[in-house]
């Protein structure tokens, strides 16, 4: 009976590790499967939560692509697009446009900014779906003309048609500079004029931003004996022009003259002072 007993009990104690064993391992299946349930549904929360590309990081402007365009680059600003759209507000269509302008001079031209900021991320060719909140189209006082209420959030079905890249600062010559520099002044005119202080302050800080570095080039310029090769030829580069350089600082003195004008209207005095001082 001894015996019997002394072979029982290894047995029991098997059986009852093995019970255990299989307990504690159904245990883990269960908070795996919770925890697999858990990251599903927060990943099905995620992507209905997911509307579009996010055109300007705060959820302002989302597009969502509906035919995809061609080419590896994108508008950047300052290029000249050629665009097209259908603006809705609800069920409503409100305006059918086609409209050729400069990234960054949009305003000027009637297109509100969450359309550029879609523009910036779109391809030639590519069509999207841009929902854009008020912030970034007609704010809280809405555009009476278009139909556009105080506050709404519209829908463009906008196609970027073509467009023609703007050059690089490091691209232009100084000529081109210059003639840039002009150009964006004659435009912050017109935004001063018509109370857009912010639109029109953007555009003086292109002047400064973009002649500052002329004179730079100017300053920086090798002497005669620099520019010579290893066989004596004479590389080409851009000659000093006294006249150039009188119409450069002309500008550049307007430039962070009118941008103090802008500031003080933006009652910014510390930064009015600073453009003085510059």
């Amino acid at each position: 009976m001894g015996f019997k007993i002394s072979s029982f009990i290894p047995s029991l104690i098997s059986r009852v590790c093995s019970a255990f064993f299989q307990i504690c391992l159904s245990k883990c299946v269960i908070i795996l499967v919770s925890l697999s349930f858990f990251q599903s549904s927060t990943l099905q929360v995620e992507m209905h939560d997911f509307y579009g590309e996010d055109c300007s990081g705060d959820g302002g402007v989302l597009k969502s692509v509906t035919k995809e365009g061609t080419g590896l680059s994108n508008p950047r600003d300052g290029a000249t697009v050629s665009v097209t759209w259908t603006m809705k507000h609800l069920d409503r269509d409100l305006e059918t446009r086609t409209v050729k302008f400069i990234l960054g001079d949009g305003a000027g031209e009637g297109v509100v900014a969450g359309v550029e900021k879609a523009l910036l991320k779109m391809k030639k060719g590519e069509s999207a779906s841009v929902t854009v909140k008020s912030p970034y189209a007609y704010g809280h006082v809405g555009d009476g003309k278009l139909a556009v209420p105080g506050g709404a959030d519209l829908v463009y079905q906008l196609t970027l048609e073509d467009f023609e890249q703007a050059k690089y600062k490091h691209e232009m010559t100084n000529a081109e500079k210059l003639e840039f520099s002009e150009k964006a002044k004659e435009r912050g005119t017109e935004y001063f004029k018509a109370g857009k202080f912010d639109l029109a302050l953007k555009k003086y800080k292109v002047i400064t931003e973009y002649l500052e570095a002329d004179a730079e080039d100017f300053d920086d310029m090798p002497s005669d004996s620099d520019d010579e090769d290893k066989d004596g030829e004479v590389e080409k580069k851009e000659e000093k022009d006294p006249e150039h350089d009188k119409k450069s600082q002309q500008l550049l003195l307007a430039g962070f003259s009118n941008q103090a004008l802008c500031h003080l209207k933006l009652m910014d005095g510390i930064s009015a002072f600073k453009a003085c001082e510059n």
